[in-house]
């Protein structure tokens, strides 16, 4: 929720919010680019081990990106060479995609205004603690555990 606030501030194609507090309210209701981001998210997660598909959270990639790294390219078949690791780490690092042109959006000034923030914006996990009131984290976390509860599949994330 607050990447995607942090997204419609600096984005010229989406509505720009007042505060953090109009934007909750809008998120909780569906009512934000997409739609409900927990329809979105059931819709997809619902089925995902189906799908021929490999599921990285921003989460694990930022706690243990060897191991999210090494499971990647098992699931893809690949075997990685130790350099092969290093230029992965590497490149995909907040820091080296934070910096990229090509990556971070910079040169689209027609799509974005970057006076009002950046398409990498922090590279930190936990940061909606420094968004979210007492009130509205547990109301999110009291919608979340309705909407998403019944998922085989757990964010590994805490929600306090």
């Amino acid at each position: 929720m607050v990447s995607s606030y942090h997204f419609h501030k600096f984005s010229k194609f989406l509505p720009d919010f007042n505060s953090f507090d109009d934007f909750f309210h809008q998120f909780i209701e569906g009512k934000v680019f997409f739609g409900s981001w927990f329809n979105h998210t059931k819709s997809w997660l619902g089925v995902w081990h189906e799908l021929n598909s490999f599921l990285i959270t921003y989460e694990d990639l930022s706690q243990k990106p060897h191991q999210v790294i090494q499971n990647l390219a098992n699931f893809l078949g690949q075997k990685l060479e130790p350099d092969d690791m290093e230029n992965i780490l590497h490149y995909s690092s907040f820091s080296s995609m934070s910096q990229n042109d090509s990556l971070n959006y910079s040169s689209s000034i027609d799509l974005f205004d970057h006076s009002k923030g950046k398409f990498f914006r922090k590279g930190v996990t936990g940061n909606w603690k420094e968004h979210f009131s007492p009130e509205q984290n547990d109301k999110f976390n009291n919608i979340y555990q309705e909407e998403m509860g019944d998922l085989t599949f757990k964010f590994d994330w805490s929600l306090n």
